[in-house]
């Protein structure tokens, strides 16, 4: 009885450990992402995440880690105040260079260390 009990544990703990390990960083930096999308912008393989963005957590399970980022706002805040000011034309600020489906960009409000932000109308 004590053997099967020890070999069902250790099947157990191989079991575990397999799904753990086909679980990918990218994979469970995206489900972190997605729980926490107040915190979380994107998640990239670049320890940095680009312009634009600092990395808040890293996932490292092997040899590739992957990064949760956070946008650095200033753009944003400059979007929103200037979108503001220009309603009704402005409709939306928005991280997408097209604006989404039936807008389009006015205004661009980019620089160095901030990610990039754009004032929207619809079209």
């Amino acid at each position: 009885m004590k053997k099967v009990l020890v070999f069902c544990m250790g099947v157990i703990t191989v079991v575990f450990l397999s799904t753990m390990a086909s679980a990918s960083n990218e994979s469970l930096c995206k489900e972190w992402c997605r729980q926490h999308s107040e915190l979380c912008n994107k998640c990239s393989d670049h320890a940095g995440c680009g312009p634009g963005y600092n990395s808040i957590v890293k996932f490292e399970m092997g040899p590739d880690a992957w990064y949760a980022c956070r946008g650095n706002e200033r753009n944003k805040e400059a979007c929103e105040a200037w979108c503001n000011d220009h309603k009704p034309r402005c409709a939306k600020c928005d991280d997408n260079i097209g604006c989404g489906r039936g807008y389009k960009r006015i205004m661009g409000f980019t620089g160095k260390g901030s990610k990039n932000w754009h004032a929207c109308e619809k079209r």
